[in-house]
């Protein structure tokens, strides 16, 4: 992240993305899919899973 005075505002702040953040979020974006790959899960499989991990993370947090 990268912090930048406004040009129209002194009191303003903006901030942005760097490029090492941009590639960062590629790499983040790809490890889903990754382990979607190597779970070999149908994809019946892979939201019965998804609904079974939010009820034991709800469960959890009762």
């Amino acid at each position: 992240m990268e912090r930048k005075r406004s040009e129209t505002d002194e009191r303003a702040r903006m901030i942005f993305v760097t490029e090492e953040g941009n590639a960062l979020r590629e790499k983040a974006m790809s490890i889903p899919g990754a382990i979607a790959c190597k779970a070999k899960l149908s994809e019946e499989e892979a939201t019965m899973l998804k609904r079974i991990c939010e009820r034991l993370t709800n469960n959890l947090m009762d």
